[in-house]
């Protein structure tokens, strides 16, 4: 089974994954944080990869789709326009169970945006007869996801800022562990009907956001200031009555409330969160980047005037010659040197010292060749770090081309596996099989033909639910009773039972001989891993064949019995020999 997980990805957690799907290939296409994870697959939006090609390569039983109204004050833009054009690429995807899950329901407020996407879902489920239910559910929390609402309460408190709520005291937190939250999508997949639904999960709890602050407040190692804004905004109401019944319908209801899992949030956020210290040197980093993107005049002069402010201190010179070589390179470092260099040489002599006894006694010489060996050493060290920087950004582009020329291979791949699956049957292997089921339909009566079809076919698919029924007006089978099968043929080749209506076939075929013959292939009690577009397309070449093997049986009954008998002379087609059968 394949589970396809879209949309605000970033709630989604290993323990969410492993309650909410535990027997399934899991595919993530957004935002998320899960690497390395088994059964789980990742696939990272790119331009050559979309949601339509994702949808138009794969075939999910199960899709999850995570409205951004999941997030409490979602600051997020694009819900409806990524929601339609999801939607517009599943519109042939109707074996699909589809959840949509989406924010709470508020009683006394508007939610035009909400309501439209929910309608947008319903619509696509009416048009094309998708297997759809939407999950009204309360705010889902995280200490990992940079745009949720508790991640910056969190990041406040770290860092001993205040917090001002501007929500009512006595509002109603409405949020929902995703643990709990996974617990009951496993159990609406695991207990699917064909009815489209709107769920509503009801707010058990009735937290407030004043006991919201009080818990905040005690959290350990708080010291911010938490308190509320005056506003005369309305509060909102949510929904409070279990409505859809899904305490008796999945035996489920929430377990935790905010309050209870707030300590345990807090802990997660300090352990996974970056240390504060690198966020002191981001605006010297971009200032030594800016420094290095100048041109030749400007590091002059930037290098002439911190040699003005560091003159007459030979502390101040060396640490401007280390600055220098570090920020601009070994020729700028060296040009710093000798300007220290003749500074101190103009300093000495400006103190009374001559200049022979400076250039002639070696003991004076220790200062000015400190400052030329100290630029060459950081200027070294600089060039390396360049080199090596410039080697990672080859790699790095190197590793984007190879990603780009996959990508593109695995598009191609995708592409020719399409065009493959209508040539099988033309293919080395599909030849041989061609010949071998030939082989074996080439009797001589038609009973004997569909008998051998049916064995074919239940080979193929391990069953022995497998049979052939007449559609005609004298036969005892009438496919007016399954108004679904019929209406399916008339656009499908291969009719598959994608609602698992019960007492229909898993899948049918309809048979049509040259000579009237008009059959029903009815396949039932087959895996559904078993459907792959071979195994379909293996069964419409057994019906095509069949048909065409039924016409020869069947002329050459008639012919045998004309020859024995001239009595059996009026019947002058197979058609007519099996009518009613």
């Amino acid at each position: 089974m394949k589970t396809l997980l879209f949309g605000n990805t970033g709630y989604i957690t290993k323990e969410f994954i492993e309650e909410a799907f535990p027997n399934s290939d899991v595919y993530i296409f957004g935002e998320t944080n899960l690497t390395g994870l088994k059964r789980v697959t990742v696939f990272k939006k790119t331009e050559a990869i979309g949601i339509a090609e994702i949808l138009e390569n794969y075939r999910f039983d199960q899709i999850l789709y995570l409205s951004n109204f999941l997030t409490y004050k979602n600051q997020q833009i694009g819900e409806l326009e990524r929601l339609q054009d999801f939607l517009k690429n599943t519109s042939k995807l109707t074996w699909s169970k589809i959840i949509y899950l989406t924010g709470p329901e508020i009683i006394n407020l508007p939610q035009d945006l909400e309501r439209a996407a929910e309608n947008l879902c319903l619509h696509w489920a009416h048009t094309y007869s998708g297997s759809l239910k939407i999950i009204r559910s309360p705010y889902v929390y995280s200490a990992t996801q940079p745009e949720d609402y508790f991640y910056g309460l969190m990041s406040n408190i770290r860092r001993n800022q205040p917090i001002r709520f501007d929500e009512q005291p006595d509002e109603v937190a409405n949020f929902i562990n995703s643990e709990d939250l996974a617990e009951l999508v496993y159990k609406v997949f695991n207990s699917w009907t064909d009815e489209i639904e709107v769920l509503t999960i009801p707010s058990p709890f009735q937290d407030t956001f004043q006991q919201l602050a009080t818990k905040l407040q005690n959290l350990e190692l708080s010291h911010s200031t938490i308190g509320f804004q005056s506003s005369n905004k309305l509060s909102p109401l949510y929904q409070t009555m279990d409505k859809n019944n899904l305490r008796g319908r999945y035996g489920w209801f929430i377990h935790y409330s905010i309050l209870d899992d707030l300590s345990d949030l807090y802990c997660q956020f300090a352990s996974e969160s970056k240390p504060l210290r690198r966020l002191e040197f981001r605006g010297l980093k971009k200032n030594i980047y800016r420094l290095r993107g100048h041109n030749d005049f400007q590091k002059t002069a930037e290098i002439l005037l911190a040699f003005l402010l560091s003159e007459g201190m030979i502390d101040v010179r060396l640490l401007f010659v280390t600055l220098i070589s570090t920020i601009f390179g070994t020729v700028y470092g060296v040009f710093a040197g000798v300007l220290s260099v003749l500074g101190l040489f103009v300093t000495s002599i400006a103190a009374g010292n001559k200049w022979q006894s400076i250039v002639y006694n070696t003991d004076r010489w220790l200062p000015f060749a400190a400052y030329i060996f100290v630029a060459l050493i950081c200027g070294i060290i600089q060039m390396k770090y360049q080199d090596e920087k410039e080697l990672l950004e080859k790699e790095n582009q190197l590793l984007n081309e190879q990603n780009d020329f996959l990508t593109l291979s695995y598009e191609d791949a995708a592409h020719d596996r399409d065009a493959l699956v209508q040539k099988v049957v033309s293919s080395s292997n599909g030849n041989s099989q061609l010949y071998a089921v030939h082989k074996r339909l080439n009797k001589k009566t038609v009973e004997e033909v569909i008998a051998e079809a049916e064995k074919i076919i239940g080979e193929e698919f391990s069953t022995d639910e497998v049979h052939f029924y007449p559609l005609s007006p004298f036969s005892s089978f009438k496919i007016e009773l399954y108004p679904q099968l019929k209406e399916g043929l008339e656009k499908e080749a291969v009719w598959i039972n994608k609602k698992l209506l019960p007492d229909y076939p898993v899948f049918a075929v309809e048979m049509k001989s040259a000579s009237g013959l008009h059959y029903l292939i009815w396949v039932d009690e087959v895996s559904y891993d078993q459907l792959t577009f071979s195994k379909l397309h293996f069964l419409q070449m057994v019906s095509e064949l069949t048909a065409s093997m039924v016409d020869k049986a069947g002329y050459y009954q008639v012919f045998s019995s004309m020859n024995k008998d001239s009595g059996l002379a009026t019947h002058s087609s197979p058609g007519e020999m099996r009518q009613g059968n």
